[in-house]
């Protein structure tokens, strides 16, 4: 066991020194080989029976109290990790206030200096919002920018960006997430005191968090029960992280006893063997699963994930789980009249069919600034800003009158510009039955709308055990939108006959 021990010391050590600081273009932190990392660390800890003997995590006591903030103790929230939060002035959290008054330069607040807070300038008329970063997260990163833009844009409000940046420090991503319950509490008390001074209800507070700034506004609406017994109005969750949180318990992660309303953005929901990082498990009043809530399209794939070398970074991990803030920011700015329009659905699959499409006693729900819904909510978005799009439901029928085949079946769409995209209804060697129907959900680009042309291409399958017939045929074929229009249909009285190997132009009826 000694021996073991070493050994995996010795990689540790050499991944220290090997990881390097992975950004994307926004400057978020790729937290993948961190979490790994120090999942890998909190192991080496449980084998010897005691804390790494890290710059962050020398503790000897079981608990400690701050005046303002109350205690915290290694058998309570993090009992799993048997860790204490750093001391308030490790995390250094600034409180950085940006109003109509100062929308570039922010005022600093401190929760331990009241009159700070009583100097501000606070619009006591005007909502407020808590906005904070994530693991190696900061207050200038790109999207934290642009949020805080856009919604001081948008309307008249009090925007404090948490700056906790000391104490979500690379690599440390154990003692990271046991920080956010110490900046959770140190934002409870701040509220307080704006409250007190200012008369801003809790009605009127939004906390929004990404990663492990979701669980930062968690333990936010936790601490503030504990204080007053009251709650926020709004929390959200742009895809909280998930590693040493999700499996233990609503005390630990971001739920929908936090706040009056918890709405929740799952953008990278995978396995974390696969590169995942973001919460699966739905925990907010309504939570959002854009395509699917794993991958996110223009992403790129993270297949791999703990097979791939995970110390060089892999910026698909970035892009995934940061777009649940570019969500957000879209649906603040409202560029364009499209909506993110959300479906109740028990699972993705279901949503994919396209058997959720419809909103009974108004059902459906909107994902983002303007939220709504309850429940789990599928949608799907564009690879590119603003992200937006309609969906259209593509039904494909058999004809009854015919054998059974096997092949491939393939729609190639002609916008009025001439860009064509491919959409593959069948694979090479399915099983075609009579009379059977194909229902997907897609998203069809503008350049692809309205369509102008529809071919189809019919491969049969010469397989050893199956073979597909020289001709196959198509009863109906239809694209109809989320606002209940057709954007193209075939007469359904009209058999299309498919040869193998050759394209057919659908006639619109």
């Amino acid at each position: 066991m000694m021996i073991y021990i070493l050994v995996v010391a010795a990689l540790l050590a050499h991944a220290q020194a090997s990881i390097p600081k992975v950004e994307n273009s926004s400057g978020n932190i790729d937290i993948y080989p961190y979490v790994i990392q120090s999942l890998r660390e909190l192991k080496l800890r449980q084998l010897e029976n005691k804390g790494v003997k890290g710059p962050q995590d020398i503790q000897h006591a079981s608990s400690v109290c701050y005046d303002e903030l109350g205690c915290f103790d290694k058998d309570g929230t993090f009992k799993h990790l048997k860790q204490l939060p750093e001391p308030p002035e490790t995390v250094n959290t600034q409180f950085l206030l940006y109003t109509k008054k100062n929308p570039h330069m922010p005022q600093i607040m401190d929760y331990t200096k009241p009159e700070t807070v009583k100097s501000s300038n606070i619009n006591p008329k005007a909502p407020i919002k808590f906005l904070t970063h994530g693991f190696g997260g900061k207050n200038n990163l790109t999207w934290i920018w642009q949020m805080k833009t856009a919604l001081l844009e948008k309307e008249d409000l009090n925007v404090v960006i948490i700056d906790w940046s000391l104490g979500a420090r690379i690599p440390y991503y154990i003692a990271a997430a046991v920080n956010t319950e110490l900046v959770g509490a140190q934002a409870a008390v701040l509220y307080y005191i704006i409250k007190d001074n200012f008369g801003i209800q809790e009605k009127d507070l939004h906390v929004i968090g990404f990663s492990l700034g979701a669980q930062v506004v968690g333990f936010i609406g936790k601490r503030m029960k504990e204080m007053r017994g009251t709650r926020p109005g709004r929390a959200t969750g742009l895809d909280p992280a998930s590693p040493l949180f999700e499996d233990y318990g609503e005390e630990v992660h971001l739920s929908k006893e936090d706040a009056d309303f918890v709405d929740v953005i799952h953008t990278n929901a995978d396995l974390l063997l696969y590169g995942g990082v973001g919460m699966g498990k739905a925990v907010g009043h309504v939570d959002y699963y854009p395509n699917g809530g794993k991958r996110q399209p223009g992403c790129g794939s993270t297949i791999g994930g703990a097979f791939i070398d995970i110390f060089k970074g892999d910026n698909n991990k970035v892009c995934n789980h940061e777009r649940s803030v570019h969500l957000f920011t879209a649906s603040i700015r409202g560029e364009t009249n499209c909506q993110f329009t959300s479906y109740k659905c028990d699972d993705y699959e279901a949503f994919q069919k396209a058997k959720c499409l419809s909103c009974p006693r108004k059902s459906c729900g909107t994902m983002g600034y303007e939220a709504e819904g309850t429940g789990t909510n599928y949608l799907m978005t564009k690879a590119e800003p603003p992200y937006c799009t309609d969906i259209t439901k593509l039904g494909v029928h058999f004809s009854k009158d015919i054998k059974k085949s096997y092949g491939a079946i393939v729609l190639t769409l002609t916008g009025p510009d001439g860009a064509k995209e491919n959409i593959t209804i069948t694979e090479k060697d399915d099983k075609l039955t009579p009379g059977d129907e194909k229902v997907f959900v897609i998203t069809l680009e503008e350049k692809l709308t309205p369509i102008k042309e529809v071919t189809a291409l019919y491969m049969k399958y010469n397989g050893w055990l199956a073979k597909g017939t020289d001709t196959f045929s198509l009863q109906h074929v239809s694209f109809l939108n989320n606002r209940g229009k057709y954007l193209f249909k075939t007469c359904p009285e009209v058999n299309v006959v498919l040869n193998d190997n050759e394209f057919k132009t659908l006639k619109s009826c």
